[in-house]
């Protein structure tokens, strides 16, 4: 079976592992007594359950690398007061801290009907964005908003982000497909 790896970010990969992991639940349901499974629906049950671990290895794994970088960048800066006035010290610590990765993307390896499962998750979620997310958000009045800072606004333009996100991640699957 043929795969192919793209890259995400954190946000598209906790997507991702929220939505398998809701996915595996309901699998699990239909896999467990009293129900008599059929063979696509144990299928069905085992690669969400596959995906989701290896989804959660993965943010597992970024949280740890994102700590230590932070740790890392902690000790620098930190480094920075303790040298006092020696400048070689500080460009080395100045040069350092500008070579410290950011946070890097993941990689996510997909065979065919994964990714069509993954697609299929996509539109659902972006239809629920342009069909009821963003319209009920609109149709608030803005007295149901008192934060200064998540306003109204916030709270559409940030609906309206996580939908691009998602379309720009559905059409990257789509190349492949």
């Amino acid at each position: 079976m043929s795969t192919f790896t793209i890259p995400v970010s954190r946000v598209e990969l906790q997507w991702f592992f929220r939505q398998f992991k809701a996915a595996e639940e309901k699998a699990q349901k239909l896999v467990t007594p009293p129900a008599s499974p059929t063979t696509d629906v144990v299928n069905l049950y085992e690669e969400t359950k596959r995906v989701a671990l290896m989804l959660a290895d993965l943010l597992d794994n970024g949280k740890k690398n994102k700590l230590e970088l932070e740790s890392l960048r902690e000790e620098l800066q930190d480094a920075r007061q303790l040298v006092g006035g020696d400048k070689k010290a500080l460009q080395a610590i100045k040069d350092r801290l500008e070579a410290l990765p950011k946070e890097e993307d993941y990689k996510i390896t997909f065979d065919r009907d994964t990714a069509k499962f993954a697609i299929k998750l996509l539109e659902k979620d972006i239809q629920s964005f342009f069909g009821r997310v963003i319209p009920n958000t609109e149709a608030k009045p803005d007295s149901d908003f008192p934060d200064p800072v998540q306003t109204k606004t916030y709270w559409i333009n940030r609906a309206k982000r996580a939908r691009d996100i998602l379309e720009a991640l559905k059409i990257r699957l789509e190349k492949h497909i």
